[in-house]
């Protein structure tokens, strides 16, 4: 709304409004209706496995030819049925649903089952090339583990684990020429060469170090940083950006922040971006204080692959992270609702 009031584009304001309405909608139904039992809980969360199940088989209904495509990317993308980096983000979700369903049933079949569907989605990760996805699913279990030892109150070994992953990585930034440059050129912001590396696996980064070069200078503009530029002005600001630097990808396509983090920034200035930041961590916070495996896991996943996507900018990011946000709130820990695998963990 805030982004409606400051916005000279009224009818990019309105269509806004209409895509993100499942952000207040939805969490006002959810928190007001009865409490869903378990089993229900279930039921919901097995269903959005499934269809993401059914999405990746139908993903091959040509075989494996693409595999062997000169642009095997762009093939696949022509075979999947929604946008690849989101159907990353579901399936990357669905491993981390699936254990939560492992940790609370019992049955020896229904494990394996659910062990072999999360194999597959890992696997299907990789398929499709959702770097984002598969490096947000890395490192949101990474952090996830460091959660689970720390609640485990196994605080000493996660300490080590914690101090020699950056030693590792400190070494190997300083040792490995390779890794040194890559590093750098990352947090500069630099254009990675084809040269050096496959357009299959630096692309994307190029595209978007061209992007947030323009979200930097449109905030830098005046009070933008503070206020922000509108809704559907951002778009605009941007457009003429990449006009003037010549990058014509992004001006043909006329693409967004690809950051959701920007992405609010741009539209709502600083209250927009602290507002999204406090959605996110208050949801971390809670469900790690809970010992709710599925809650933080999922929004912690979420909150990592919204540095490479603006996630909220289209409804297929809105309505599924809003849908389970909601549930995960109002109906994982109410009452008698509060399903565990062991004393320690919560699904």
């Amino acid at each position: 709304m805030y982004g409606a009031l400051i916005s000279s584009d009224i009818q990019s304001a309105i269509k806004d409004i209409e895509q993100k309405l499942s952000l207040f909608i939805l969490p006002l139904v959810l928190a007001s209706i009865p409490v869903l039992s378990r089993k229900k809980l279930h039921l919901i969360v097995v269903s959005f496995i499934v269809s993401c199940f059914v999405i990746s088989i139908l993903t091959f209904r040509n075989g494996l030819s693409f595999l062997e495509a000169e642009h095997r990317v762009w093939a696949m993308q022509d075979l999947i049925l929604m946008h690849r980096p989101m159907l990353g983000l579901y399936c990357a979700s669905c491993i981390f649903f699936i254990l939560a369903l492992i940790f609370s049933i019992r049955k020896l079949y229904l494990q394996i089952l659910g062990t072999s569907l999360a194999l597959w989605f890992f696997f299907f990760l990789i398929i499709i090339n959702a770097k984002m996805s598969f490096l947000a699913f890395a490192i949101s279990s990474f952090i996830v583990f460091l959660i689970y030892l720390f609640q485990r109150r196994n605080k000493w070994i996660g300490t080590v684990v914690i101090l020699a992953f950056i030693a590792s990585f400190y070494v190997l930034f300083l040792v490995n020429d390779a890794v040194n440059s890559f590093i750098t050129a990352l947090i500069n912001f630099e254009p990675f060469s084809y040269e050096k590396y496959s357009s299959m696996m630096v692309d994307s980064f190029n595209v978007r170090f061209g992007i947030w070069k323009c979200c930097k200078e449109v905030l830098n503009t005046d009070l933008t940083w503070l206020t922000g530029t509108g809704t559907g002005d951002s778009r605009l600001l941007l457009i003429d950006c990449y006009n003037r630097n010549n990058y014509t990808v992004q001006a043909q396509e006329m693409l967004n922040a690809h950051n959701q983090y920007l992405e609010s920034w741009l539209t709502m200035g600083l209250i927009g971006l602290v507002i999204l930041i406090s959605v996110l961590l208050f949801a971390i916070v809670d469900g790690i204080k809970q010992k709710q495996f599925i809650f933080y896991s999922f929004v912690i996943l979420y909150m990592i692959c919204a540095i490479s996507e603006s996630l909220f900018d289209t409804q297929k990011g809105v309505v599924i992270f809003t849908l389970f946000y909601s549930l995960f709130a109002f109906h994982l820990q109410v009452g008698n609702n509060v399903y565990t695998a062991n004393k320690n963990i919560k699904i």
